[in-house]
């Protein structure tokens, strides 16, 4: 049986990529990779993604113009 892991990428633009995307963090406990997915602050016209280990979408954000 294969271990669950859970992903989080990085990646120019709106639109999640995990083929695409830099590989942030990889662990086989999802609350760990949620947290880390969590604290990250994408910049403008960047993304974040946290996949599952069959490859699914499980939560993404997007980086806009800073608030002033």
């Amino acid at each position: 049986m294969e271990a669950k892991k859970y992903y989080v990428t990085c990646q120019l633009g709106s639109t999640p990529s995990r083929s695409n995307g830099t590989l942030l963090f990889e662990n086989s406990d999802a609350d760990r990779a949620w947290q880390f997915y969590q604290v990250l602050e994408p910049m403008t016209e960047m993304s974040v993604a946290l996949w599952d280990s069959h490859g699914n979408l499980m939560a993404f954000h997007v980086g806009g113009p800073e608030q002033q």
